[in-house]
């Protein structure tokens, strides 16, 4: 991310911003980063890191 000061490991966030271009799409060279314009700290979801719709702590 770009625009905002690193944060501490493990922390969940919102972020909106737009995409930050390098190399090129669709090859392993593409970076995921972004160029910040907001972020929030969140609660980390129930389901994280998996590709799942979000649930509700039962």
């Amino acid at each position: 991310m770009y625009g905002t000061e690193p944060l501490p490991a493990n922390t969940w966030l919102s972020v909106t911003g737009r995409w930050h271009p390098g190399g090129t799409l669709g090859t392993p060279t593409a970076e995921a980063a972004l160029d910040v314009g907001t972020t929030k700290r969140i609660s980390p979801p129930v389901n994280a890191y998996t590709d799942d719709l979000p649930l509700t702590p039962s």
